[in-house]
C-alpha cells in the first residue's frame, strides 16, 4: 500500500535535489549557449 507512495516521494526528493543542484547552473549554461549562437549568427555574413 505504501510502496507507490514511497517511490513517488523518493522521485520528488530526487527531482528537488536535482533542481537545487543544477537549477542554478543549467539555465545559465543554456542561456550562454543561446547567446553564443546568436552572436555567431550575427557575426557570420
Amino acid at each position: 500500500m505504501f510502496k507507490p507512495l514511497l517511490k513517488s516521494l523518493k522521485t520528488r526528493v530526487f527531482e528537488a535535489t536535482c533542481i537545487l543542484f543544477f537549477g542554478k547552473a543549467l539555465p545559465e549554461k543554456a542561456f550562454v549557449k543561446k547567446y553564443d549562437n546568436l552572436k555567431n549568427m550575427a557575426t557570420k555574413p
